[in-house]
């Protein structure tokens, strides 16, 4: 993504659900995290999939926070809630 990080929302609050964190309680530890604040609001937004992208160092604080609080390697947890693009198909030759 050019301008940010797109997330997997479902992702986000099943994981902060499972480390027992509030809304409210993630955007204080990503705060803590990468010292970037982010509303509570825009947490709800995210996990609801109606905030397309955010900063790519936000998208990491959200991770970090996830990762400390459920014990976690981070790369695990940017796996699952960053989305990646779609494999872009490969070109078949043509037959001439």
């Amino acid at each position: 993504m050019l301008n940010g990080t797109e997330l997997h929302g479902q992702e986000i609050e099943e994981l902060r659900k499972r480390a027992g964190l509030s809304q409210e309680a993630l955007a204080a530890a990503v705060k803590d995290r990468v010292g970037v604040a982010i509303a509570q609001s825009t947490i709800s937004r995210i996990e609801r999939d109606e905030h397309e992208t955010v900063r790519p160092i936000t998208g990491r604080g959200i991770a970090e926070a996830l990762a400390v609080a459920l014990g976690q390697p981070v790369d695990k947890i940017l796996d699952r809630i960053i989305r990646k693009p779609d494999p872009q198909p490969t070109p078949q030759p043509v037959a001439g």
